[in-house]
């Protein structure tokens, strides 16, 4: 299979707290790949650490590789590292008004995205991407300020502006969250089918099993720091083997299920200070056992 991306045990710490354990996954040219589990699990400091956007120097990366296109994100410079993110990594985060200037122009900001293309090229590779994202009226967006939109339609933009330099990677974390429920469908339809039709592979970073369900190809499971569970979509969620993929099913509304049926998981993620060998879920997992303290593997797989 063609590898777009390949992390192999991936250890992030900060300071002398190691946040991340081992982390390994794939993610193939033109696939959708979900990082799927709880807050607190690692799923946005193992993304971050793809394009190397992780605060400097409180984090730094313990063990691991990052195989991009063949490169070793890891051993490149920074200067090398510029112009890998961007241009073949974009970024759409939580927040589009955090990813915007509010006293420049969204055409200005857009053009910025695609300074590398030849001039003639740019306007048409914007207007392009704005058609596409469900925008009729180009112009008048291109003059338009970041305070003179919607949560859902500055989303769109800051899409448009991570795909604009034609990447084969688009980082994804929780692009849904802070938007209203009934246009949450409606940005992703459009991220999806930007990706689909630029051939670009998708990280999707997500807590919530209906988006990973409707979108992802692959999912993930994450929990305090390791990957617990991987595989294909219907397999993960139709077939789920360890507890805690389970655990975090149980806990989502589906059309037949009642009130009753949703069973809230016991306790919280733990602190990574509290990390420690075993199984970090066993302290909330009803199956634990004596061995679970000596294995982080799940006994049960």
């Amino acid at each position: 299979m063609d590898f777009n991306l390949s992390v192999r045990s991936l250890s992030v710490a900060f300071g002398d707290v190691q946040v991340t354990d081992r982390v390994s996954f794939d993610i193939s040219s033109g696939e959708i790949f979900a990082l799927m589990g709880e807050s607190g699990c690692g799923k946005s400091v193992s993304a971050m650490a793809i394009p190397r956007l992780l605060p400097y120097p409180s984090a730094k990366i313990v063990s691991g590789e990052i195989i991009f296109e063949g490169k070793n994100l890891l051993e490149l410079s920074s200067k090398n590292m510029r112009e890998i993110r961007g241009k073949r990594i974009g970024c759409v985060f939580q927040e589009p008004m955090q990813a915007l200037n509010p006293v420049v122009s969204i055409g200005t900001q857009l053009l910025e995205s695609v300074r590398s293309m030849p001039k003639e090229n740019r306007l048409k590779r914007i207007k392009e991407l704005l058609a596409k994202s469900g925008f009729n009226d180009a112009e008048r967006i291109l003059k338009s300020y970041p305070h003179e939109m919607s949560g859902g339609m500055l989303q769109r933009i800051v899409i448009c502006m991570a795909l604009a330099p034609k990447p084969s990677l688009v980082i994804a974390d929780e692009p849904t969250t802070a938007l209203d429920a009934n246009i949450q469908t409606a940005v992703m339809d459009v991220l999806k089918n930007l990706c689909k039709s630029e051939n670009a592979a998708m990280l999707l970073i997500t807590h919530n099993a209906h988006l990973a369900a409707k979108y992802a190809d692959r999912i993930a499971v994450m929990y305090a720091g390791r990957i617990a569970e991987c595989g294909k979509s219907d397999y993960i969620l139709n077939t789920p083997k360890h507890p805690y993929t389970k655990a975090l099913l149980n806990v989502v509304p589906a059309k037949g299920k009642t009130l009753a049926d949703l069973k809230p998981i016991p306790g919280s993620v733990p602190n990574p200070k509290d990390f420690d060998d075993g199984c970090r879920f066993r302290f909330r997992c009803e199956l634990a056992k004596k061995e679970c303290e000596n294995t982080g593997d799940c006994i049960l797989l």
